[in-house]
């Protein structure tokens, strides 16, 4: 996987302080060049400015997968495909010609599973994409 899927939500000062990051921890090794470990290291070290307790949400990393979600097995597979191959497979999409999706909606009555299907989403794609949990009056807030 290259580095740059995992720098989804960084915009230009993160990616200067990660590159910042990643060209120390290769001069304290003394290495010939700035390695991927490097910026593995780097990148393990801090969060992008988007997705500090400023914006919209804070991201969370699920303790949840999607083998801990029962009872509803077409609405796993459906964001599975929705939402995980696209995230793991793009390849696959790309050679068949199919557009990944630009999200997903999900909607019910409280207490139907919305949530906890989300949170385990996020769990299998934790190294992939962004949980960022938001409830309406956070975005009608935001709005008003």
């Amino acid at each position: 996987m290259h580095l740059s899927c995992l720098c989804g939500s960084y915009v230009g000062s993160d990616l200067q302080h990660l590159c910042t990051e990643a060209a120390t921890r290769a001069a304290m090794e003394t290495a010939p060049a700035v390695l991927r470990r490097h910026f593995e290291a780097a990148l393990a070290q801090g969060r992008p400015a988007a997705l500090t307790a400023q914006s919209v949400g804070v991201r969370e990393a699920p303790g949840v997968t999607l083998r801990d979600v029962h009872g509803c097995a077409r609405q796993v597979a459906e964001v599975r495909a929705a939402v995980l191959t696209p995230l793991e497979r793009p390849d696959l999409l790309r050679r068949l010609g199919i557009a990944a999706p630009g999200g997903v909606l999900l909607h019910g009555p409280s207490g139907c599973g919305k949530t906890l299907l989300a949170r385990a989403v996020a769990g299998e794609a934790a190294h992939l994409a962004n949980f960022i949990p938001v409830q309406c009056s956070e975005l009608v807030d935001k709005v008003g």
